[in-house]
C-alpha cells in the first residue's frame, strides 16, 4: 500500500486514498451509513479506471461520485492490468452471489 501522490503526481489528495499494488486504487468508507463516495482518479496516459463492483470506466483526472454500500468499498482497476480477467471474474461471481441472496 502506498499513498497515491508517490506514483501519480498533481492527483488532488483525499486523505484515505492509497494504491495497493500498481493496478488498484482503494478509497475505504470510514463512516457509517455512507452510500456513495467521492474518488480522486489519477490522470493517466493510455487505459481509464475501471470501477470494480459496475465495471464502468472512467478516464482518469477527475474525481468521481461512485456507490460505496457496505461491503462494496470503492475500488478501481487500471485497464491494462495483467489482472484485468481476474477483476472482471470477481465482478461477475460477485453478482451472481447477490441474485442468490437477494
Amino acid at each position: 500500500m502506498r499513498p497515491v501522490c508517490l506514483e501519480y503526481e498533481g492527483t488532488p489528495a483525499i486523505a484515505t486514498q492509497y494504491l495497493f499494488g500498481p493496478d488498484l486504487l482503494v478509497t475505504p468508507v470510514y463512516t457509517e451509513n455512507v452510500k456513495d463516495i467521492l474518488v480522486s482518479l489519477p490522470l493517466t496516459k493510455g487505459y481509464t479506471w475501471i470501477h470494480i463492483w459496475s465495471g464502468t470506466a472512467y478516464q482518469g483526472g477527475q474525481t468521481v461520485n461512485v456507490a460505496a454500500p457496505l461491503g462494496e468499498p470503492a475500488v478501481f482497476y487500471r485497464s491494462d492490468s495483467a489482472y484485468s480477467s481476474s477483476f472482471e471474474k470477481l465482478r461477475a461471481e460477485s453478482s451472481e452471489v447477490n441474485c442468490i441472496i437477494g
